[in-house]
């Protein structure tokens, strides 16, 4: 079988002869749509043999995929941002499974970021592979229609778009929300405009979004863990902690594996005793119980969400409440742990602790 790669991109020239550095040798032939670039995007395209067309941009991403899906000419289609790079794709094995078969592929998405100077890493699953016939929907977070079976294939892809984002980016996607949400009351596009709101700093605008996504979503969408831990985090940026604290007794039954959502526990819990200590201490335990959670669960690959929340992000967290009531040797002993998983900031606290003792 062939399989083609179809991308849309726009002003791209840092990044992408890195990613079809990574994607040539697995892909029959490249197709490139530019919508409007104004530097050497094109060139460097031209450069790696792509086919490359113009569209005229229209506030529609899934126009724009459709007319690169409609440029190809291989039996699969593989789907790119110039911001992404492949870390794994077995092939062979891939194109032997899709074989005959007419699905959507997911692929794992590593999104690396940087958040308050600490690096984050967030895994989710998005399609990326199908058959050419196959179109998208939606004119922002454009999906492929979902009458095709989704199937998870053992593909990696590493994503850093989100990492230092130009504002101009978030206030174009709002734009194109705002308009979608006009027509129709869809409640995911609500929480990614909440999000797109939260990424410009603007909580109120976000809180409300994600408040109308969280009462619309359906509790058994793979969408709805991560609407409530987001929410949760928002409420505790703005502050809402009875609204907050409402919220976690109304979904602590639902999420006893979900490790983000107890690590967002711990958060709020340490914030809401700091906010008056002496009305909320009898919270204090709950600091220490939420971290206590998010390591006896573990990472689960259930759920997409940020990584080390289920070990070295709760261990170093559970650490820092250790160092804080006095009990050194304890804290030295989890930053320990979570400095062995790779963790810096467990490092650094872990070397002062020592350093402390001499």
């Amino acid at each position: 079988m062939k399989l083609s790669l179809a991308m849309i991109v726009k002003n791209e020239e840092e990044k992408l002869a890195r990613c079809l550095d990574s994607i040539k040798k697995y892909v029959d032939e490249i197709v490139i749509v530019d919508t409007g670039s104004t530097d050497r995007t094109k060139v460097i395209a031209e450069s790696f043999g792509a086919h490359v067309f113009d569209f005229v941009w229209c506030n529609d991403f899934s126009k724009a995929r459709n007319f690169s899906i409609e440029k190809t000419t291989g039996d699969y289609v593989f789907v790119l941002d110039a911001d992404n790079v492949i870390l794994d794709f077995p092939k062979e094995k891939v194109m032997k499974f899709l074989k005959g078969k007419k699905v959507l592929g997911l692929a794992e998405i590593i999104n690396c970021y940087t958040e308050n100077g600490q690096k984050i890493v967030h895994k989710s699953l998005a399609g990326a592979i199908f058959p050419r016939e196959a179109r998208y929907v939606r004119a922002i977070h454009e999906h492929i229609d979902f009458a095709l079976p989704r199937v998870k294939l053992p593909v990696s892809i590493f994503h850093d778009g989100y990492d230092n984002r130009d504002a101009s980016k978030f206030k174009r996607n709002i734009d194109i929300l705002e308009k979608a949400l006009k027509d129709n009351d869809d409640a995911y596009l609500m929480y990614k405009l909440a999000k797109e709101y939260k990424g410009l700093n603007q909580m109120q605008k976000a809180d409300e979004q994600f408040a109308k996504a969280y009462r619309m979503s359906e509790r058994n969408t793979s969408n709805f863990p991560n609407i409530v831990v987001e929410y949760l985090s928002n409420l505790i940026d703005l502050k809402y902690y009875s609204e907050a604290l409402q919220l976690i007794n109304n979904e602590e039954k639902n999420f006893t594996d979900f490790p983000e959502f107890y690590f967002v526990c711990g958060d709020f819990y340490l914030e809401l005793v700091l906010s008056d200590p002496q009305k909320n201490i009898q919270y204090f335990n709950r600091i220490k119980e939420s971290y206590e959670k998010c390591i006896s669960i573990g990472e689960n690959p259930k759920y997409q969400g940020v990584v080390g929340m289920g070990s070295f992000m709760a261990f170093h967290n559970l650490g820092t409440f250790y160092e804080v009531i006095g009990n050194f040797e304890k804290a030295e002993e989890l930053y320990k742990v979570a400095m062995d998983m790779g963790y810096l900031p467990s490092e650094k606290r872990f070397v002062a602790l020592t350093a402390a003792k001499k």
